[in-house]
């Protein structure tokens, strides 16, 4: 079986690829003439332009660092939850991407 840990430790890494990912497929997305759904991340691709992924991640790797800190039931249920919701953002991309 296994232990708690281990699980969330599995969950972040898994959230840290989708996270690479989404922004992969974001770009791909882009470039095919779709448009940025997030206001908030659709407001820092205005004011800082292609490095909008840079502050994105940073938000992302600060949260994920977080679980790893504090490996609880409620962390690991959470990390799957996002990274649940991440598989369907990073399809939608994709299927943007490759319209």
């Amino acid at each position: 079986m296994i232990d708690l840990v281990e699980l969330v430790y599995t969950l972040i890494a898994i959230n840290a690829i989708l996270q690479v990912a989404d922004v992969i497929t974001t770009n791909g997305a882009l470039r095919n003439g779709a448009v940025e759904a997030n206001p908030i991340i659709l407001r820092v691709m205005g004011v800082i332009g292609s490095l909008w992924w840079i502050p994105k991640l940073l938000v992302a790797f600060g949260a994920l660092y977080a679980a790893y800190l504090y490996p609880t039931p409620s962390v690991a249920v959470g990390l799957a939850a996002v990274a649940l919701w991440y598989m369907k953002i990073v399809y939608q991309n994709y299927k943007l991407w490759k319209r």
